[in-house]
Formats: structure tokens, sequence, C-alpha cells
């Protein structure tokens, strides 16, 4: 394995737990099951690198020397939509009902 490749599973390997338990504040039972039902949390095992990849590529966040940071762009992105239904665990729950109905 090359060191580019080893440091690009370093660089953002601290996020994908923090996506897989980011359903944890969920306190309604039936998006807790359903949450429950696509891993718990923001994207799903084989989704969440390629959900890092696109925020990088957005440049919402940045990576220097194996440490992820928030951007400008992505601190404006976070306080935007705090406190809405967006940055919400709800919403992945919400999001995985409907698709179910299709």
């Amino acid at each position: 394995m090359s060191d580019e490749k080893e440091s690009k599973n370093d660089d953002t390997q601290a996020l994908i737990p923090m996506m897989k338990i980011c359903g944890k504040t969920v306190e309604n039972e039936e998006e807790i099951e359903i949450l429950k039902e696509i891993e718990g949390g923001l994207g799903t095992e084989a989704t969440r690198s390629g959900i890092i990849e696109i925020i990088k590529k957005q440049q919402y966040i940045e990576v220097k020397k194996n440490i992820v940071n928030i951007t400008e762009k992505g601190k404006i992105l976070c306080q935007s939509i705090e406190g809405n239904l967006l940055s919400s665990p709800s919403m992945t729950a919400k999001w995985e009902t409907y698709l179910k109905k299709t």
C-alpha cells in the first residue's frame, strides 16, 4: 500500500465512527427503529467514505497533515442549518421512510 493511500485512510478515519453514531440523539421510537435498520447513522458502511469525499471536494472540510478541519464554507453551512431538520439524524430516518414507500 502506498503512503498516499495510507494517509487518505488516516485523514478521515475518525469521521466514520461519528457518522455511525449520529443517530443516537434521536428520541422518536419509530425513527430509532428506522435508523437501526440503516446502521444507525449518516449513510451506510458502503456510502460513508463517498460522503466524506464529496464534502472534501465541495470544500466543506480540508485535510492537512492527517488532520480534518472544517473550512469557512463548512462553518457557514453548519451555522445556516443548525437547529434545522436538515441537520438532524431524524431527517435521514424520514428519507428512509419515504424511500421504503417507493
